[in-house]
């Protein structure tokens, strides 16, 4: 009896495994996410920040924790340690069902002004954007995209030009020692040992095929050295390309600026991009001259006339 009894205490007292522990941290992390609902929709955001707190703590990677605190913490005037937060739980969750609510979040941030006051920090509105400032915008972001997709695919057709000389020069090398092996294989000296003939014969196969290898080594070598030249024009034209896409939208926007201009016809902020060009008339439109009324007279020849009438 006090065999079984001792069995069964160490059998109580074995750690739990992995998979146990993992599923009981879960079950408290989401007790500790239910206990700050309930005390944030109760208005009480100390317990709830605390609560969420203690979630974030116990799973660090767990994208909603670091939301549900980072707006405790908006809600309470606390901003910085709000982006923080809202930033953790991006990285930990950049698809998460949070993560675009998060983005958001920094964006609204990043287009804010603060206003400091005595006692708490409130959201300034920044004035809206004029559509100058809208237009240049859109140019930056739309050349930032263009060269980045030029960069991206320079970039691949220079990885694809090093790959394919890396591929050429093995060809080679594995060339030359095929023809080197059928070369050894092919050619038989049937002569006695320590022969001076048998030691030239070997002598000569040895420098074919020392020849043979240096050759395959040179081709492979310049088979490289083009790739590499090939690679090389790729990135001069990608940076050539990049420069010419800035030039276009500093030109686009020097014209934006520059108005009106001499042959009446400006780019207009509205609508205007890239790839897209929208003028408007700058000269203003000729008034027209003021109607002046006439009453046509037919008189017949012979007939004069006179402030009375007609004789």
């Amino acid at each position: 009896m006090k065999k079984l009894i001792l069995v069964v205490g160490i059998a109580l007292t074995m750690p739990l495994s992995a998979n146990a522990q993992t599923a009981a941290a879960k079950a408290l992390v989401n007790r500790y996410l239910e206990m700050g609902r309930v005390e944030s929709n109760g208005k009480n955001l100390d317990a709830a920040e605390a609560a969420y707190r203690r979630a974030s703590e116990l799973d660090p990677a767990n994208p909603m924790s670091h939301y549900l605190l980072a707006n405790i913490l908006a809600r309470t005037g606390r901003h910085e340690e709000a982006i923080v937060e809202y930033k953790i739980s991006l990285s930990s969750g950049p698809r998460s069902s949070v993560s675009k609510y998060c983005r958001q979040a920094l964006s609204a941030y990043k287009h804010t002004a603060f206003n400091e006051t005595a006692n708490s920090r409130e959201f300034v509105p920044p004035p809206p954007p004029t559509s100058l400032e809208t237009a240049f915008d859109a140019i930056d972001r739309q050349a930032q995209c263009k060269k980045k997709r030029t960069d991206h695919f320079a970039t691949n057709l220079s990885k694809t030009a090093v790959k394919g000389g890396d591929w050429k020069a093995r060809d080679l090398k594995l060339s030359a020692e095929s023809e080197v092996a059928n070369m050894y294989a092919s050619t038989r000296v049937i002569l006695p040992r320590n022969s001076r003939r048998t030691t030239g014969a070997t002598n000569h196969l040895e420098a074919e095929a020392a020849r043979i290898r240096a050759e395959a080594d040179e081709r492979a070598r310049l088979e490289q050295a083009l790739a590499n030249e090939r690679a090389a024009d790729h990135a001069a034209w990608s940076k050539e390309r990049q420069n010419d896409i800035d030039d276009v939208a500093l030109n686009l926007k020097d014209q934006l600026t520059d108005q009106p201009s001499k042959f009446g016809f400006d780019l207009a902020p509205t609508g205007t991009g890239l790839y897209v060009r929208n003028y408007k008339t700058s000269k203003p439109k000729k008034q027209l001259p003021d109607p002046r009324f006439s009453v046509l007279r037919l008189i017949e020849p012979g007939v004069q006339e006179t402030d009375s009438g007609l004789k």
